[in-house]
C-alpha cells in the first residue's frame, strides 16, 4: 500500500520532526515544563508549559561530529493547546536563537492575540485575532524568511519586517520571556511539530501534520560487532525500543537496556526493522510529509578521541547519507538515564514514496572508536 505522495524521496528543507514521543524532556534542552500523556494530539505524549511566575522552554538543536551545530532551524509548524492564557504580558511561544539570526519569535500575549518580535523590535506587528482557552489544538505556522508571518488554522495573522532572517542553530517552544514581559503564568501544550531550514514562501505552507514514531521490531542478519548491553547477540532491537530510554552505566548495563559496540573496527552499522507506518498508526491512505531518523546514545569512556557516528533511514525510504555525530556529544559517560546520554537526529526526506505495509529499516554506524552504547533508534514520521 503506497502513501499518497510524490515519487522522489527528496532530502529537501524540511529539516527536523518531534512529537515527543520518547516520552521525556531528554529528547532536548529544557528550562522546565514537562512531556505528559494526559493532553496530546497525536501519539502519546506532547510537551507542556506551564509556568508559575517563571519561564519554561524545550529547545532543539542538532549537533555534528566534532560538535558544529547545524543551522538548520528557520520556519515552523506547531500544533498548540492553550490551557490558560498568560496572566499578564506575553510569552514567547516560538523562537530561533542565534547571534546573527536577529532572535525572530512569535509571542501570545495575554489577551490572547499574537505578537512577531526580533531582538532589534519588540513589535513588528499584532494580530487582530486572538486565541481563547478552547478547549481546542490550534496549528500554528510560522514562516521566518524575508520579514515574519505567523499563520493559525491556514489563516494569515500578522506579517511584517523587511529583515532577511538566516537559519539558525536552535529553535525553543514553550511559554519563555518575550522582549517585554518575563515570569509568565500560564498553561500551553505543543505537540506534532515540523521545521523547516529555509521559508515556507518557496516550499509552501506544511499545512495539517501528526506525528508518529516508529520504533525497532528485528534484528539485521549482521550486528558487525554490535552486541546488548550484558553481551547479547539476539534481540538486540529490543533494549532500543524503551520509551523512556532505559540506559545504564557501563558497569550496570543489560540485554534489556542498551546495545553497545565494543570493537576498535570503523564504520560498523547496526540495521534493526521498525515498525510498518500502519503498525505504528498511519492511516491507510495517509500521505507521508515527512520522515527523520532519530537516536539516543552515549559513550563509557571520554578517554582519548571522540567516537564518531552517523545514523540515517536505510530503506523505505532509502536516504543516501546520514548526519555524524559524536557519541554521547563527546560529553562525559554513560549513567542511568538520561545521565550521559544524547539525542541525535538523522536528514528529513520530505514527501516520500513509502509502502505504508512494510517496516523501514534505521541505520546507526559506530564510524570510529569503541566502548559506544544506544538505548534508543527509531524513524519520526509527520503524516497526513
Amino acid at each position: 500500500m503506497l502513501s499518497l505522495a510524490p515519487s522522489a524521496a527528496a532530502q529537501g528543507s524540511r529539516s527536523f520532526i518531534t512529537g515527543f514521543e520518547l516520552g521525556s524532556l531528554s529528547e532536548a534542552s529544557a528550562t522546565g515544563g514537562s512531556v505528559q500523556s494526559a493532553i496530546v494530539r497525536s501519539g502519546s505524549y506532547a510537551y507542556r508549559a506551564h509556568p508559575v511566575y517563571s519561564n519554561q522552554q524545550i529547545g532543539f538543536y542538532s549537533r555534528s561530529a566534532g560538535g558544529t551545530l547545524r543551522q538548520i532551524f528557520k520556519s515552523s509548524r506547531f500544533y498548540m493547546y492553550v490551557g490558560a492564557l498568560p496572566l499578564t504580558g506575553s510569552v514567547s511561544i516560538v523562537r530561533i536563537a542565534g547571534a546573527a539570526t536577529f532572535n525572530p519569535e512569535v509571542d501570545l500575549n495575554s489577551d490572547g492575540t499574537l505578537t512577531l518580535a526580533d531582538s532589534w523590535y519588540p513589535s513588528i506587528a499584532k494580530s487582530q485575532h486572538a486565541l481563547t482557552a478552547d478547549g481546542l489544538w490550534h496549528r500554528i505556522e510560522f514562516d521566518i524568511g524575508y520579514g515574519l508571518r505567523v499563520y493559525v488554522d491556514g489563516v494569515l495573522w500578522a506579517s511584517g519586517s523587511s529583515t532577511t532572517y538566516p537559519a539558525a542553530a536552535s529553535i525553543a517552544f514553550g511559554a519563555g520571556e518575550s522582549p517585554t514581559s518575563v515570569n509568565a503564568t500560564c498553561d500551553l501544550y505543543f505537540d506534532d511539530i515540523l521545521i523547516d531550514s529555509g521559508s515556507f514562501s518557496a516550499t509552501g505552507l506544511p499545512g495539517d501534520g501528526h506525528v508518529a514514531l516508529l520504533k525497532p521490531t528485528g534484528d539485521p542478519l549482521n550486528l558487525n560487532s554490535w552486541t546488548g548491553g550484558a553481551g547479547s547477540l539476539s534481540s538486540l532491537w529490543m533494549p532500543v525500543r524503551n520509551v523512556p530510554g532505559a540506559g545504564l552505566s557501563a558497569s550496570s548495563a543489560t540485554n534489556t537496556s542498551q546495545i553497545k559496540n565494543g570493537s576498535h573496527g570503523t564504520n560498523q552499522d547496526y540495521k534493526p526493522t521498525v515498525q510498518t507506518y500502519l503498525a505504528a498508526g498511519v492511516p491507510s491512505g495517509a500521505t507521508i510529509n515527512a520522515v527523520m531518523a532519530l537516536s539516543s546514545d552515549g559513550q563509557e569512556s571520554s578517554k582519548g578521541s571522540a567516537k564518531t557516528g552517523s545514523l540515517w533511514i536505510d530503506s523505505n525510504p532509502s536516504q543516501s547519507t546520514g548526519y555524524t555525530f559524536d557519541f554521547g556529544d563527546a560529553n562525559g559517560v554513560v549513567g542511568t538515564f538520561p545521565a550521559g546520554w544524547a539525542p541525535h537526529f538523522g536528514p528529513v526526506s520530505s514527501n516520500p514514496s513509502v509502502n505504508l505495509s512494510v517496516g523501514p529499516s534505521v541505520a546507526v554506524r559506530k564510524a570510529s572508536g569503541s566502548n559506544v552504547d544506544v538505548d534508543f533508534l527509531g524513524v519520526y514520521v509527520d503524516y497526513r
